[in-house]
């Protein structure tokens, strides 16, 4: 009975080496994207909340100038009160419109005015006194203005008489746009510098695992008749390859028997 010759085994495309690294890194990699959306979506978050407060305080300064009036306010009155703002204002572009809860428009420095359904509604179903949302509408703050994203904050207040209004600020979110972009690109240069980092890290640990496993592959192209006798020392402290050293000792000693 004749045997086969056994074919030729092709080797490997990749190193063990190589394929420990990117198995680190692809590990890295999901943990890093976890903890970098987590990390955005706080920071997102936080940045959205600052912009609300920012706003809110803008529109309770413009509040307590319209309440100590005893008469309704003019388009003119109502522009100088928007244009006296801090000197370091996160919202450049901005304007106002009062409303009466029915929608009637008392004084705007927006022409043309925002819908009231689109803007002043919105507390009037929440049935809260504030609210400030995002909006993304072209010309929301009329036409000579090219911004499409805008900040909104709506708030309920009385006169002396007892009547209740809804006044409308709406600022260009354009500082928020900017933050965000920054922050996502200090995260994505990070990220990049991470992964560098790691593959460097991972392709040196990678190096470091393997180092007993090429000292066994020169080992074992040492093996001849004459070097039987010859100890078999492999240099690692791991119980994995003093296993391994056991294993060829004893196949060592059966050759000899």
């Amino acid at each position: 009975m004749t045997t086969q010759p056994t074919r030729p085994r092709k080797p490997p495309r990749f190193s063990l080496r190589l394929k420990v690294t990117l198995y680190l890194t692809a590990v890295a990699l999901m943990i890093q994207v976890l903890l970098g959306v987590a990390v955005l979506y706080y920071q997102y978050s936080a940045i959205d909340r600052f912009f609300d407060t920012r706003i809110e305080a803008r529109v309770n300064a413009i509040v307590s100038k319209l309440g100590s009036r005893e008469s309704l306010v003019t388009d003119e009155e109502l522009a100088q009160i928007v244009a006296d703002r801090p000197q370091l204002a996160l919202f450049e572009n901005s304007g106002a419109t009062l409303f009466r809860v029915s929608g009637r428009v008392v004084a705007s420095t927006i022409r043309p005015t925002p819908p009231f359904e689109l803007t002043a509604v919105e507390p009037l179903r929440k049935g809260v006194s504030f609210t400030a949302f995002r909006r993304s509408q072209e010309g929301l703050l009329g036409p000579g203005h090219d911004q499409s994203r805008f900040r909104v904050a709506v708030r309920t207040l009385t006169d002396p008489a007892g009547e209740q209004f809804l006044l409308v600020f709406i600022g260009d979110d354009w500082n928020f746009d900017v933050m965000i972009r920054v922050m996502f690109g200090v995260f994505a240069a990070a990220s990049a510098a991470g992964i560098v980092a790691w593959c460097i890290a991972a392709w040196i640990i990678a190096g470091l695992a393997m180092a007993p496993l090429r000292h066994l592959r020169l080992v074992a192209g040492s093996f001849t008749p004459e070097a039987i006798e010859k100890e078999i020392e492999l240099p690692s402290d791991s119980t994995e390859i003093a296993a391994l050293e056991q294993d060829l000792r004893e196949a060592r000693i059966k050759l000899r028997t």
